[in-house]
């Protein structure tokens, strides 16, 4: 019996003949750390060798498939050749294992759907998306120059429509559809079925000598360049220097950004009977330190009632809603839906924990 055990962020379930993968970094909206890019590399061959596995489906957890390499991978990236060597590596396997497995591979994509995730998605043999699923980045396979030159997203009816992926879907029948396909062909011709799998990717293994392998090239040299080392600061901070350090989160849809204190302008903090308490330090993108006064006051955020801190910043700021008062409102920001959503509770000891990681040692 193959050993799963080794896996961390996959989740897998077998059943008569069908696994099933699940990316599972929804609080990233499974975005591929170094960890599950590489076990995504590697799937593929214990599933092959698994003697009770005839087709495989893959999904992410939550609201999103996945949205592609996270940040801190990506940065570490950036002017490391160890790093990306190993990277390419895993990419091109992740395209080669999938091409090679002869057990039919099923996507359900059951929304965000981006760089090595999108891989994944589009190298399975039956690729299912959501009708509101959002896609970009589609380098695999076939699809339409436009959409890889502008990196524009395109939705699961428009990537149907193009032959980007087998169907399109109502979300809330995406996985049923996706398993009774399964099941159809873990109930089929099982020699039948993988010749024919064989057969049709003889000639994706030839073009991806001649045109795949050239692309991980290219991509592992932009890790080098100027332009990298220029954009990514924009692209991870996505604030300008008088903008206060902030949560950011940009998946293709909107960029979320949230403050840790919710803060006002002082005169309607005033008016409104908050008064100051004390007076923090506040870094901004740029490193340099300002210092706010704080308060409390009462707020409701969704018909939720909290007591929050807000910070008395100058006339004319913009309000901002802060991560902490999202918190004490047990609310989060959904990307995908771009609204706000009810979340859990963290517990003290995992906070803490998280605390004490960031305290430098002296």
């Amino acid at each position: 019996m193959t050993d799963y055990s080794s896996y961390q962020h996959l989740l897998i379930e077998k059943s008569d003949g069908i696994i099933t993968l699940t990316m599972n970094r929804p609080e990233t909206l499974n975005s591929t750390n170094f960890r599950l890019h590489n076990e995504l590399s590697r799937i593929w061959l214990d599933i092959g060798a698994d003697p009770e596995v005839r087709v495989a489906v893959v999904t992410g957890a939550g609201e999103a498939f996945s949205a592609g390499g996270d940040f801190e991978m990506i940065e570490q990236a950036i002017d490391n050749p160890a790093i990306v060597a190993q990277n390419t590596k895993e990419a091109g396997d992740i395209v080669y294992n999938i091409l090679n497995l002869d057990k039919p591979v099923i996507s359900a994509i059951n929304g965000v759907a981006v760089g090595a995730g999108l891989a994944v998605a589009l190298m399975a043999d039956i690729s299912i998306a959501a009708e509101d699923a959002r896609i970009t980045d589609g380098h695999i396979r076939l699809g339409a120059k436009y959409y890889l030159l502008t990196c524009d997203f395109l939705d699961g009816k428009e990537a149907e429509r193009i032959g980007l992926v087998s169907m399109a879907v109502p979300r809330d029948e995406l996985m049923e559809t996706a398993m009774r396909v399964a099941r159809r062909l873990a109930d089929g011709p099982q020699p039948a079925i993988r010749f024919t799998k064989r057969a049709l990717n003889q000639w994706l293994r030839q073009a991806g000598h001649t045109s795949f392998d050239y692309s991980l090239l290219a991509e592992a040299l932009g890790f080098f360049g100027d332009d990298v080392k220029e954009a990514w600061p924009r692209c991870a901070s996505d604030g300008g220097p008088n903008t206060r350090r902030r949560k950011t989160r940009d998946v293709g849809t909107f960029s979320c950004q949230i403050e840790v204190f919710s803060a006002d302008g002082s005169p309607l903090l005033t008016r409104l009977g908050v008064e100051p308490r004390r007076r923090i330090q506040s870094e901004l993108a740029d490193g340099s330190i300002v210092e706010d006064a704080i308060g409390e006051a009462r707020v409701s955020v969704e018909g939720v009632e909290t007591t929050t801190i807000v910070v008395f910043v100058g006339e004319g700021a913009p309000t901002l809603l802060g991560a902490y008062t999202l918190e004490g409102a047990l609310l989060m920001v959904d990307p995908i839906r771009q609204q706000l959503a009810p979340t859990h509770a963290l517990r003290m000891a995992n906070l803490i924990e998280f605390i004490d990681s960031e305290v430098p040692q002296h």
